[in-house]
């Protein structure tokens, strides 16, 4: 093991647990009470302590990918994701009859299993469109470079995943959580879905990324890009589609710096939860149709 799976198995040890769908409609008091309990004894002003503080905050695991707490996760706004732990007990894996000198061998591979967890930011970063901003630089970018690309929505889903994968080998998007995405995104439900958004040049997918709709609200998950400047423009245009087709809000997640950039605002969950309690019952749903880059200098 190393340090951060040291790191990592601390964070296992402490977290909260959720092992039903139900307890996601309190999972912020589940996260308080589980962060007073177990994170008391950390200190804030030490940078790995806040960022151990930061997840025992933030992240509730179970123990497996519940096929009903994933689609429930994404029903209340919360995103879907995995941590990877060194195993560290026999009774971590899935194999009859193994020995104690086979369980040794494996242990020092470094075999590590992925737990599902449920992430409710205590501060995320929320699109609201009377304060969407747009590139300058995008006008010119649709009438010149980018004017013959297109927009899809659920076009080619699986692709999407694949780029993602070969754009990020290291990634929280583990085969047991893509599992269930693909599930949900094949069987979407009254109040979620899964979807991707697909950028194309002559039938290449140069640009894309996964997210959820929840109601009429849209969260981004994870996106690519394999072409400069291209993975802005995907981001724009989206926006400008959110903002003009019935979208309540963007919710970007996690705060990163370029995420700002479009306007962007940071809000905790008491205002993420007033704000969650403004969407409409009826979900939205992406179209099926091809659309150009260039249809939308509309709104510019």
């Amino acid at each position: 093991m190393d340090f951060n799976d040291f790191i990592y198995h601390f964070i296992y040890t402490n977290s909260a647990r959720i092992s039903s769908p139900d307890q996601l409609d309190s999972l912020g008091t589940i996260l308080d009470d589980n962060l007073v309990t177990n994170g008391f004894f950390l200190d804030p002003e030490d940078s790995l302590d806040s960022a151990i503080l930061e997840q025992l905050s933030e992240e509730a695991l179970c123990e497996e990918f519940n096929p009903a707490i994933v689609r429930r996760s994404l029903e209340l706004g919360f995103y879907p994701m995995s941590m990877a732990k060194a195993i560290t007990s026999l009774q971590e894996i899935d194999i009859k009859n193994l020995s104690e000198d086979q369980f040794l061998s494996l242990h020092r591979k470094n075999i590590r299993r992925n737990l599902l967890a449920v992430k409710y930011h205590s501060k995320k970063l929320i699109v609201q469109f009377d304060s969407l901003h747009i590139s300058k630089k995008l006008k010119g970018w649709l009438k010149g470079k980018f004017a013959d690309y297109t927009i899809t929505f659920n076009r080619n889903y699986s692709l999407c995943v694949q780029e993602l994968l070969n754009s990020y080998p290291e990634t929280w998007l583990c085969p047991e959580l893509l599992e269930q995405y693909e599930l949900i995104h094949n069987n979407p439900g009254p109040d979620a879905s899964i979807d991707s958004v697909e950028i194309w040049k002559d039938g290449k997918l140069v640009a894309g990324e996964i997210g959820f709709i929840t109601h009429n609200a849209y969260a981004s998950l994870s996106g690519f890009h394999k072409e400069d400047d291209i993975g802005t423009v995907q981001m724009c245009v989206l926006g400008l589609f959110l903002k003009h087709n019935g979208f309540a809000y963007w919710d970007l997640g996690m705060e990163l710096d370029y995420k700002y950039r479009y306007g962007a605002k940071a809000l905790n969950r008491q205002e993420q939860e007033e704000l969650y309690s403004t969407l409409g019952r009826e979900k939205l749903s992406f179209p099926k149709e091809e659309i150009p880059l260039s249809s939308f200098l509309e709104y510019l």
